[in-house]
């Protein structure tokens, strides 16, 4: 992670979006609209439910040592919401649309739902 917070996404997923950085609620909301306004006007998404949790980068190919150093290498993020030594700041912004119908989802299968 090269901890510049100006270079806006470390990983763009469906139904989330994960800055570098921990950013304001409003600040993480613009830039995650700019994105979607820039790439898919037409979208009817709703973004919202800011978090902000610490994460490392896990390279999708196993024998990729250092994801940073290699041009185009792919990777995924894993988040945990204490800080752990080697992890950077992350703030990941969802579609709250897409939370809504997972909680109802959850709820209709028997299982206790809070907005933690």
């Amino acid at each position: 992670m090269d901890g510049n917070v100006d270079k806006a996404f470390a990983l763009v997923e469906k139904h989330r979006w994960y800055l570098y950085g921990h950013l304001s609620y409003n600040d993480a909301i613009a830039k995650v609209v700019l994105l979607i306004q820039e790439t898919n006007p037409e979208s009817d998404i709703v973004v919202g439910a800011v978090r902000r949790v610490w994460g490392e980068k896990i390279p999708d190919d196993d024998n990729i040592a250092d994801v940073d150093s290699v041009p185009g290498a792919t990777f995924s993020i894993h988040t945990e919401k204490a800080p752990i030594h080697g992890f950077f700041p992350v703030t990941v912004v969802h579609d709250i649309v897409w939370l809504d119908e997972i909680r109802q989802k959850l709820q209709e299968a028997g299982y206790e739902v809070t907005n933690a």
